[in-house]
Formats: structure tokens, sequence, C-alpha cells
């Protein structure tokens, strides 16, 4: 009778503890199970935050009345958007129906920063600033000329928080060790030649902008990322992707939306989402326009054939709070001590997906590190991505990510076996040629 009173007990208990396990966000434990999970389509609402994982929110949307902003007769007409205490400003047009000879520009107060809109459903890039100007310059040859009357219409006003503003949820353990990419270029070339292929991506989901980290992954122009960031088409044509946003200096910091970007990759019409997987939270897109010059000028990355080990070292390329890119290479406060996987067969909750098999790691990571590489310090391969940070960070190991990634392309040059050093995949003096754009953004973790 005892027994059978203690059996329900304890059923009642793990009952209840599965119950919560449910509802808390993420809860990390060891497991003996892989769980490779299914590859996903898009949910039905691709707009909504995927699961419960928090994404680093740096801005929002917000409707604007565009019966404000008309044209009036054929005339040079501007107007000027302002917002207070926001690091920049862009606009987000729903219709444009202009002659070719028209011109329509957004650009800062004082008319730097000019860019030229044409087309509907078009986001400009972030003007830094509280104010914008948006100008119409007609045609020479008058609207006459073009047979009918231009119009605009603009759908939405966005802005991003200055730096101080952002809340960030760090996964740092003790004092942050993670330092500026530039640190790293002359000590550890090798590391550093490896974390030009991994870059910021900052995307609009529900009307809020976003930040995560993204990475070249092979010879044919894939990018990698978190499922949690990427799960859908309709997101990825929102996203932009920026190459070599770093200091320019080692511990130089950089102005918000001033930092140095080499190169700007705006996703829509140019980058095609391929399949994502919440088990495993990976998400694979593929650059569809010139992929061989980003290729060629960044280089790529691979994963490493192989099953994890305890104490393998490791170093994490990241955008850490949307900032400028750094670079993880230890896991202590004295920053002496080597970062390496400490934990294998582990588990965490991410909304109703369970997450198996991961590893585990202590290299400072921040909200907007989602999808970043883990790197084995031995051949610079790519041992894990990064899902989401805590005492220990927890990442997919490249073993349960070679299959899938391997259906998706067989001439992708992605994977490599340890005791292949691909650290230099790419001419490692290419940095003479990047020209600068003078834009930036923040981002999260997990």
């Amino acid at each position: 009778m005892v027994s059978i009173k203690l059996a329900a007990l304890l059923t009642v208990l793990a009952t209840a503890s599965v119950s919560v396990a449910t509802r808390v966000h993420v809860r990390i434990g060891p497991s003996n199970v892989t769980n490779t999970g299914a590859t996903t389509t898009a949910p039905s609402d691709p707009t909504t935050p995927v699961g419960s994982v928090p994404l680093l929110e740096i801005g929002r949307w917000e409707p604007i009345d565009a019966a404000k902003y008309k044209l009036v007769d054929c005339k040079a007409q501007s107007w000027t958007l302002t917002r207070k205490g926001v690091a920049s400003l862009a606009l987000r047009f729903s219709s444009v129906n202009i002659s070719p000879d028209d011109q329509l520009i957004v650009s800062a107060v004082d008319g730097s920063s000019p860019q030229q809109v044409r087309s509907e459903s078009l986001t400009t890039l972030p003007i830094r600033g509280t104010a914008l100007k948006l100008e119409f310059r007609p045609s020479t040859k008058g609207c006459a000329a073009a047979g009918k009357a231009p119009s605009f219409a603009i759908d939405a006003l966005g802005f991003e928080w200055p730096a101080n503003k952002i809340i960030t949820k760090e996964s740092v353990c003790g004092k942050n060790t993670a330092k500026d990419a530039q640190c790293f270029k002359d000590e550890y070339p090798k590391e550093y030649a490896a974390s030009r292929a991994v870059a910021r991506t900052v995307f609009i989901n529900a009307s809020k902008d976003f930040v995560c980290t993204a990475w070249l992954w092979g010879n044919q122009g894939h990018l990698v990322s978190n499922h949690h960031c990427f799960s859908s088409q309709k997101v990825v044509d929102t996203a932009r992707f920026e190459f070599l946003f770093e200091a320019p200096q080692c511990n130089n910091s950089c102005v918000r939306n001033a930092c140095p970007i080499a190169e700007m990759l705006v996703a829509k019409n140019n980058v095609k989402f391929i399949k994502s997987n919440p088990a495993l939270d990976y998400a694979v897109l593929q650059i569809t326009t010139n992929a061989k010059h980003y290729v060629e000028k960044y280089g790529y990355l691979r994963l490493r054939d192989g099953a994890p080990h305890l104490g393998e070292k490791i170093y994490i390329p990241q955008h850490p709070g949307g900032k400028p890119k750094k670079i993880a290479l230890t896991d202590d406060d004295n920053d002496s001590q080597a970062a390496s996987l400490t934990r294998l067969n582990q588990w965490a909750f991410s909304g109703d997906v369970t997450l198996s098999g991961l590893v585990g790691y202590a290299a400072d990571t921040e909200g907007g590190s989602s999808g970043s590489p883990v790197i084995l310090r031995s051949s610079h391969l790519v041992v894990a991505l990064h899902h989401h940070g805590g005492c220990a960070n927890k990442g997919t190991p490249s073993s349960l990510l070679l299959k899938p990634f391997r259906d998706i392309s067989s001439t992708n040059d992605g994977v490599a076996k340890e005791g292949v050093d691909v650290a230099a995949t790419k001419d490692d003096n290419a940095d003479g040629d990047d020209t600068d754009i003078d834009t930036s953004d923040d981002d999260d973790e997990y």
C-alpha cells in the first residue's frame, strides 16, 4: 500500500515538473537523446517571433499618417520628419509612382547620406540622427511629359534606439573578456581571417527591428543563422547583412550608427530562404546575386565532420548586443584560460520545442550573438551553432547539422574533417579594397 502511494506521489511530482518545464523559457540539463528534429516550413504567421526565444530588439516601426506627405502639383517639395531620443530614422513606402526622370530622395536634414527611392515596398537604410528629410525633385521635362501625376505613400516610420536605451540580457559569466575583432588581427591571424565570414544581420519581425549574427557557409554563398532569427522568406526579405562591421582599431568603440561597414547586402531580391529547423535551431539562406563576390572577398566557414569532445578549445566571432564584431577566445576573468567545450549532451526548452544533444561552453556572448559560429582553435572548423546564452552557453553541434546541410547542396564545400586547417578560406590580404559605409545597428543574443 505504501509503495502504491509512493508511486502515485512520484507520478504527480513528475507530471508537475514537466508542466512547469514547458513554461520555462530555457532549462538546461543533461540528455542521452539525440534529437535531429524535423525541418519545418515557415509558420502561418511568420511575423510573430519564433516560440518564446527572445531576440534583441533595437528599434520599432510605427504607422504614419500618409496624408500629411502628399505631392501638390508638379513642383519641388520637401518634408522633415523627426523623433526625439532615437539614434536613427528610416522610412518604409507602400507605393511609389514617379517617372524615371523624377527623384524621390531620403537623406539627413543637411542632405548627407542620400538614398533614392524607386520602388514600392521599399525600406530605406537608417539615417543617423533624430530627423530626416524627404524630398521630391521633379523632372526638368515637367510632369506632363510622363503622362500621369507623380505620387507616393509612406507606410511607416522606423527608428532605432541609442545603445544606452537597449536592454540586453547578457550571457557573460563574470568579467566580459570578448574583444574587438581587430585585437586579434596580428596575434591570432587565422582566427581573425575566419571571423571575416561572420556578419551582423538586422531584420524586421512584428514591426520591430532585431539583430542576430550570421556567417558564410561553404563556397556557394550560403548564409547560416538561427531558426529563431529566420523562419521564412518574408522575414529574410526585411533583412540586411553587414560584413566587416568592426571597430577600426583594437578597443576603439564606435559611435552607434557610425561604425564602418565594409559592405551591406540588402536581402530582398538578393537572398533566398532555403530551410530552417526549430529543434536544431538552424536557418540556411543563400545569396542569389553575385554570391561568388562575397565568398571570395570574405571567405567562408566549414562544419567539422565529427563528434564534439570535452576540452576542445574554441572561439566565437559574434555581434554581441548588435555591436561591432567581437571575438570571445577565453572564459575566465583573468583573460588567460582558453574557452573550450565544457559539456556534452545538454538539452534546453525553447517555447514548446525541446532542443537536445547540445554542447556547452563558457565563452562570453550577449543578445545578438544568436547564430554565431563556435569555431575550433585546432582546425578553425565550426563545431557548433550558437543557440542561447547562460553559464554555460549552448549550441547545436556540427555533428547534428551535417546531414541536413549536406542535403541542401552536394557541391557546397562546407564540410571538412578534423586535421584540415581551413582558416584561410579567402585572400587574407583582401582588406585593401573594402569600402566603408556610414551606417550601423544593434543586436541580441540567444
